[in-house]
């Protein structure tokens, strides 16, 4: 036998239990979900399954647009997963086709694309008393589905504190393990 070639197996073999061992440890520090609801429709579809990496607010940041993983304000045992679109110390104001932040309406372009050329007021919105305006605290972001026609968010029960958050999505993937979403 080539002992060149055998060496070079024993490398390939040696490398992927590694990077296994590293891919396995990582993903233990991290939850994984499967999404059962239509509530992040079309970007995470029902059955889809959610990587996550925890969050600490004494420790993380979070972005605008990212997808979170939180505890429901409706039942504290339920887990949600929604976009963030409001952050810390930001005023939020909504009309039926835009988003204001701080009085400056944010670009449709700069949206991700399953949120824009929709409308931010549904009719049971519109129908309602519920504010269109929220000034969140420093402890505060503001979410919504992707589904905004159907989807109960940030613009029906208000800000959602930062403690209420567990994860930061790292990616999506169908059930059989295609990578949809994420790094």
């Amino acid at each position: 036998m080539n002992s060149g070639w055998f060496k070079a197996l024993l490398t390939v073999l040696f490398t992927a239990a590694v990077i296994a061992a590293l891919g396995l440890s990582s993903c233990h520090e991290g939850s994984k979900y499967v999404m059962d609801s239509s509530s992040m429709s079309p970007t995470i579809k029902r059955g889809e399954i959610v990587l996550t990496k925890p969050f600490s607010s004494n420790r993380d940041t979070i972005q605008r647009y990212d997808l979170i993983v939180f505890r429901s304000p409706i039942d504290t045992q339920a887990k949600w997963i929604m976009r963030v679109v409001g952050l810390p110390g930001e005023s939020i104001a909504i009309s039926t086709n835009t988003l204001l932040i701080n009085g400056v309406e944010l670009p449709m372009d700069s949206m991700p694309t399953a949120l824009r050329q929709k409308s931010w007021l549904t009719r049971q919105l519109q129908e309602s008393s519920t504010p269109r305006q929220w000034n969140l605290t420093s402890e505060e972001v503001f979410v919504v589905g992707d589904n905004l026609d159907n989807v109960n968010d940030s613009r029906y029960w208000g800000p959602l504190k930062l403690s209420m958050i567990t994860g930061v999505v790292l990616n999506v993937r169908a059930r059989w393990g295609v990578k949809i979403v994420g790094p």
